[in-house]
């Protein structure tokens, strides 16, 4: 009786350490998106090791699915000139079937998930448990931060990712980048996976500062 309760506790802990972790394609799509937001020269980023649950990213993409359900152009035309394709071209005009993906992202839920160093990048990343920039202490902490990692890209945080089609080749994930008090934005990745790699189709920006 022992021995079999050993055993299910054994298989408990190990389903719970499991949930909620990315898989090895997350970490691809993720990378894919880290790509575009820095330069050649960069050598570390930072990454916050809690991923974003739905109630924060509602935050930022709450009225999104809204306006492009909306009949009203002028929403929609607020989506577009905020949204640039993989060529960085704006404005962006997102299809109809790219569309609904992006309005069932927004209505979706996704639980908190931890993050761990399985990036496979030209660059260091570093973990950190959270956003280390103080209000109080902007100008210092950052200078302080550049520092410490030389070369470094920006801090990053990732949403849970959203597959679409059969076969997994189509994602969308809410981000942001954060490099200076005057360097930032949250945006959302659409993103497609063509001859095995993952590249943005759209991203459309919902903050910046």
């Amino acid at each position: 009786m022992f021995k079999i309760f050993f055993l299910a506790t054994i298989l408990l802990l190990t389903k719970s350490s499991l949930f909620g972790q990315a898989s090895k394609e997350d970490y691809q799509v993720y990378s894919a998106i880290i790509k575009t937001e820095i330069s050649d020269g960069t050598k570390s980023v930072a990454i916050i090791k809690k991923g974003i649950n739905s109630r924060k990213a509602t935050e930022n993409i709450y009225s999104t699915a809204d306006m492009l359900s909306s009949n009203n152009m002028n929403y929609k035309y607020q989506i577009y000139f905020w949204t640039e394709d993989y060529d960085k071209a704006r404005p962006s005009i997102i299809d109809s079937s790219g569309a609904r993906l992006i309005i069932d992202y927004c209505n979706s839920n996704a639980d908190k998930f931890i993050l761990t160093n399985d990036f496979n990048c030209n660059y260091k990343t570093i973990l950190i448990r959270k956003f280390p920039i103080r209000q109080k202490s902007l100008q210092q902490d950052w200078k302080r931060f550049y520092g410490k990692y030389p070369g470094f890209g920006g801090i990053f945080s990732l949403s849970k990712i959203k597959y679409y089609t059969g076969e997994n080749k189509t994602a969308i994930v809410y981000y942001w980048v954060r490099r200076n008090p005057l360097n930032g934005h949250g945006a959302l990745a659409y993103m497609t996976k063509i001859n095995g790699e993952w590249q943005i189709k759209y991203k459309t920006y919902l903050w910046w500062n």
